[in-house]
């Protein structure tokens, strides 16, 4: 999956700038970085990066933001963050600025953020700093697409729940039309889904019965018909 990269600066030749930088750092590590960034979108208001988000829906994209937006309080580089956080759960977020001490304030609401970068004149030393910056997204999403690897996510009702793959021993159906029957080491769990679609959205499931899924780690024996072990 590759992942968007969007930068919103009120300033379009700053925001162009900024680009421009990002754009630099995917040439100059090509070989990694080229199959997991798209190029990168601009905006240059609250409303226009909000409108990208919400035609493109981009999961787990890169966002390098103005705290500084000049368009009022509901509309500033932290609102902004806040509203990337709503519609991109797995975003990673990237604040520049010319003031270092309002990095105090993503801390204040509670906006967690990648990394925080001071505007400076010198291109060399601010190319450098994006180029750091994408490496430490390009890490970050490494080990996000990791620990995905190894979790189970199921809904019940509006809230996802996430297990460890290894903790997780089997899945069948109920007596209940689409309900379904987790067991994991801990205890049981029920959620509302069926075994032809987590079968198909796990590859770890192998099917064992019309009803029930099981994690092949988990498996101690085998037993045929008579109830021979193999």
């Amino acid at each position: 999956m590759k992942h968007n990269i969007l930068v919103c600066d009120d300033g379009v030749l700053q925001s162009q700038l900024l680009a421009n930088y990002v754009s630099n750092a995917i040439i100059i590590n090509d070989d990694d970085w080229r199959s997991e960034f798209l190029p990168a979108k601009v905006a240059n208001s609250y409303d226009e990066a909000v409108s990208w988000l919400e035609e493109y829906q981009p999961y787990a994209g890169l966002y390098i933001l103005d705290i500084d937006l000049d368009q009022g309080q509901s509309k500033n580089g932290l609102a902004l963050a806040e509203k990337v956080r709503q519609l991109d759960k797995a975003a990673q977020i990237v604040f520049v600025t010319t003031h270092d001490e309002m990095a105090v304030l993503t801390y204040e609401r509670r906006i967690q953020t990648l990394d925080y970068i001071v505007k400076q004149a010198d291109t060399a030393k601010m190319q450098a700093r994006i180029n750091e910056t994408l490496d430490l997204a390009y890490r970050r999403f490494e080990l996000e697409r990791l620990a995905q690897s190894q979790t189970y996510c199921y809904k019940v009702g509006h809230r996802e729940h996430k297990e460890n793959i290894e903790r997780v021993i089997a899945l069948r159906t109920t007596s209940v039309s689409h309900k379904l029957e987790l067991t994991t080491v801990t205890g049981t769990h029920q959620f509302f889904s069926s075994l032809k679609k987590e079968e198909k959205d796990n590859d770890f499931w192998l099917r064992i019965s019309q009803s029930c899924l099981v994690n092949p780690n988990h498996i101690q024996a085998v037993c045929d018909a008579i109830g021979w072990e193999s």
